[in-house]
């Protein structure tokens, strides 16, 4: 086994990945996760089925059918997929979802439902910690700015519960992404539903009016609908759709770190051989090798910065940047004039999170293709300390 990990050798036993996802028992059992989650969503907001009883399997069962089966079936569906993943940085995002669904998502509502501090003086209703897809919270702001200073990943790749959700329940279905040039067209389509939740966000800071309050139920309601909706057609669509087309948040966070001076993936495209891996890997549709080539780096609204594309590339074309790069410059710029007497430029030390260290773009002589305790304490850590982080905030701020 040690020889397998320290040579080019594939391992002796690897967990077939393609057969499992591929075997129709087993995606009927996904699919029937899929339609668990999304009623149990459509019956808290829409149907109400069993809220009139209040003994305790009354409050059981409006546990499991409500917006709780989302996080539920992320949490245990979660386990089968990071079971099967053989990339590591993958391995390790999912795995710090399910955590964070479990711990911010699950655990701080239910064990200690604080109230999220929020800003406007016309909010439609009172936000429980975690609400970062609440126009005017705490939380919402925070990620609209982590966007700005580490991507879209922020949110999208680590912690949003909806892309939890897809990437779990809805995983047998990655390969059927629509990856056409009609479909990468269509995806100014979600501009319309940014649009939907900016006037949403100046509506929060005028008096309340009838009119406001009418946009505020049309738009949740259309939210969650089409939402839910949404996943009954991943089997037909590939698990993205809704992060692609429609979601409001993502369009926001996409925005942001299209303005953003500190994040994209550069590539080097003198190294590319045109393999294609990168556009097979993209779940969000995006011609990655056809920008490489044309503009030399990726930087669209719609990359969520699942690496995947990176992870893919055998010649390590692409590298994945943002503001932490531009940080530790300044610190060696810095350091190299007050201790080495040294001064290079720091646009000449921005090249991807410190290379010469732990970048997850350089190739690695140990294959990390199955699940390992190191990745399981990074996942603990990481939500572990987010989410007591995001509780001092809010009680701090109350």
């Amino acid at each position: 086994m040690l020889k397998a990990l320290t040579t080019k050798e594939e391992p002796v036993m690897i967990r077939n990945e393609k057969k499992f996802f591929k075997n129709k028992l087993v995606k009927i059992v996904f699919l029937l996760a899929l339609v668990y989650a999304g009623f149990g969503n459509y019956n808290q907001f829409y149907l109400h089925y069993g809220y009139g009883n209040d003994t305790f399997g009354g409050e059981v069962f409006k546990f499991f059918f409500s917006r709780y089966a989302e996080y539920i079936a992320v949490i245990l569906f979660g386990v089968v997929v990071v079971y099967f993943e053989r990339n590591q940085y993958t391995r390790r995002r999912i795995l710090t979802l399910m955590l964070f669904m479990a711990f911010l998502h699950v655990g701080a509502p239910f064990f200690l439902s604080i109230t999220e501090p929020s800003y406007g003086q016309n909010l439609p209703f009172e936000a429980t910690l975690p609400s970062p897809h609440a126009p005017g919270t705490m939380l919402f702001v925070v990620f609209a700015v982590g966007a700005f200073l580490l991507g879209r990943r922020f949110d999208c790749g680590w912690n949003c519960q909806c892309v939890g959700f897809r990437e779990t329940v809805g995983r047998p279905w990655r390969q059927t992404t629509i990856k056409t040039g009609t479909a990468w067209k269509l995806r100014h389509i979600k501009w319309f539903f940014l649009s939907a939740m900016l006037i949403y966000l100046v509506l929060i800071f005028t008096p309340p009016s009838d009119f406001s309050a009418r946009y505020f139920e049309t738009f949740w309601k259309t939210v969650v609908a089409v939402y839910f909706l949404s996943a009954l057609f991943i089997p037909l669509t590939g698990n993205r759709a809704v992060c692609r087309f429609i979601c409001p948040f993502g369009a926001l966070y996409g925005w942001m770190q299209k303005i953003s001076p500190f994040v994209r993936i550069k590539a080097d495209k003198e190294k590319c051989v045109d393999c294609m891996k990168c556009d097979k890997e993209c779940d969000m549709g995006i011609p990655v090798n056809a920008l490489v080539h044309k503009v030399g780096e990726i930087k669209t609204a719609e990359c969520m910065g699942c690496a995947r594309c990176i992870e893919g590339c055998e010649k390590g074309v692409l590298r994945y940047v943002d503001f932490r790069d531009y940080l530790w410059a300044l610190v060696r710029y810095v350091k190299g004039i007050f201790i080495s007497g040294t001064k290079t430029e720091p646009k000449e030390v921005v090249i991807g999170h410190k290379p010469e260290s732990k970048d997850v773009t350089k190739h690695k002589k140990v294959k990390h293709d199955k699940l390992e305790l190191s990745d399981i304490i990074f996942a603990l850590t990481l939500s572990g300390t987010v989410t007591l982080l995001m509780i001092g905030l809010a009680m701090l701020f109350q």
